[in-house]
């Protein structure tokens, strides 16, 4: 099975950062299925979608694909805004605040790059030592949380970017890290790898990394964490069938796309709305946007204007590996 992220990290341990526990959330198999609105996220002109983090306002982030290469967008009141890092080969809009700054990463001739989109303008930064490096989430306080390549061990690292001062996220033992989302608190979720075999999704939340295993999973990732501490990312089970899910508390959903063999669910915001994609029957990648059904469906002006419905899937992989 492929990996759903990209590169890979030696061990490095943060200092004070030395306990590793496990949260299985529960006895039995993640199978239960809540009750979700779907509707699907297509840019217009697009040959892929992949919707990756919204916000409160409703705003969403992420990026999509034509014949000129990879464009990242942003969906705010029924509008959607490419964003192209300036003089970038490509451009992939990942992590969205309560303040519509959006961070990501970019192919350039010069290797990749890190970038945070604020106030219509892009800044490009990169982690002291590294050959590339990657955005993934940020929050509200403008602490962004990624990876990194790293040219001396050959491996990619997670980082926290806070004040301007860079601090390596690495699990004990592991031998890949990315940090993926940072929540207004200071939690942090992502993704490692144990002896470069099997890859889980982790939670670092008081100095403690804990990983997370949905019951019946072989390898999942950790994608993002709302304010309230609910957890969303994907996993496969020993068929090799691909889900997503939500974890709140100690207790696992499993999310699929009505009709699908796959689902990644990548982003949550504060009121439980989900964002995430799938493969489509043709094998096209669409995004999605879900809201609880048995709550009010808010009406943030980005979803009004988005077409509903999904379609029946064949087939699904993991997320690439994309170096930067």
């Amino acid at each position: 099975m492929a990996l759903f992220r990209k590169g890979l990290a030696a061990p490095a341990v943060v200092a004070g950062l030395a306990v590793l526990v496990l949260l299985t959330g529960g006895t039995g198999p993640a199978t239960a299925r809540p009750n979700y609105v779907f509707t699907t996220i297509d840019v217009p002109g697009s040959e892929s979608t992949r919707a990756v983090a919204l916000n409160d306002a409703g705003e969403i982030s992420g990026w999509y694909t034509d014949r000129q290469g990879s464009h990242g967008f942003l969906l705010s009141s029924g509008r959607y805004t490419t964003l192209d890092v300036p003089g970038a080969l490509s451009t992939y809009a990942e992590g969205i605040n309560a303040l519509g700054q959006v961070v990501g990463y970019t192919n350039q001739n010069n290797g990749g790059h890190g970038f945070l989109f604020s106030g219509g303008s892009y800044t490009t930064f990169d982690v002291p030592g590294g050959a590339g490096t990657s955005a993934y989430g940020i929050n509200a306080l403008g602490q962004i949380v990624g990876s990194y390549y790293s040219p001396i061990d050959g491996d990619s690292h997670g980082f926290l970017l806070s004040g301007g001062h860079y601090q390596p996220l690495d699990p004990p033992g592991s031998t890949n890290t990315q940090a993926h989302a940072i929540n207004a608190v200071g939690q942090i979720v992502g993704y490692y790898q144990f002896q470069a075999v099997l890859g889980h999704g982790f939670l670092l939340s008081n100095d403690t990394f804990t990983t997370l295993r949905p019951p019946g999973s072989i390898q999942n990732f950790a994608d993002a964490i709302n304010d309230a501490g609910d957890i969303t990312g994907g996993y496969a089970d020993s068929a090799n069938n691909e889900h997503g899910f939500v974890l709140s508390g100690n207790h696992y959903s499993t999310i699929d796309v009505p009709g699908s063999t796959a689902t990644s669910v990548v982003g949550i915001n504060n009121a439980g709305q989900i964002v995430g994609y799938y493969y489509g029957a043709n094998g096209v990648q669409h995004g999605f946007v879900a809201v609880p059904a048995a709550s009010p469906i808010p009406e943030p002006a980005a979803l009004l204007l988005l077409s509903a419905g999904t379609v029946g899937l064949i087939g699904w992989r993991w997320r690439r590996m994309q170096t930067p």
